[in-house]
């Protein structure tokens, strides 16, 4: 029941972010209170997402430890998009600059054999 719950919680904000990048108000303009809700609620999955990271880099799980990295990524390039198509709005260039930061900390992880992150996280999804 513990790894449902875990796995369940990781689900979530993943399945959010495709929501939130493939449904039509999301992945184009936003208005300022659009925008500062889905940074929020970004930055509380990206917390999670690296408490979770910790756990799986402690218990050794490379299996959840490649999901969470994935997850993270692929929220941070979703919040990369995004705050370009609305870069007129504010905090919008600091949630770029962020989406890059992390980006960029999550690809110096892996190995160099396995970049790009979409080759990383395609070759495990597939394992």
């Amino acid at each position: 029941m513990k790894n449902f719950k875990l796995i369940n919680h990781f689900l979530q904000p993943v399945l959010l972010l495709i929501i939130f990048t493939n449904h039509p108000s999301y992945a184009k303009k936003l208005t300022q209170t659009e925008f500062d809700h889905l940074i929020s609620k970004n930055n509380q999955k990206g917390i999670q997402l690296h408490d979770d990271l910790a756990v799986a880099l402690i218990s050794g799980n490379h299996k959840l430890i490649s999901d969470n990295l994935c997850a993270a990524y692929k929220m941070s390039k979703a919040q990369y998009e995004i705050a370009s198509e609305n870069s007129e709005l504010l905090k919008a260039k600091r949630a770029k600059e962020n989406a890059i930061e992390n980006i960029k900390n999550i690809e110096n992880i892996i190995p160099k054999n396995q970049k790009p992150m979409e080759k990383y996280c395609k070759d495990f999804q597939q394992n």
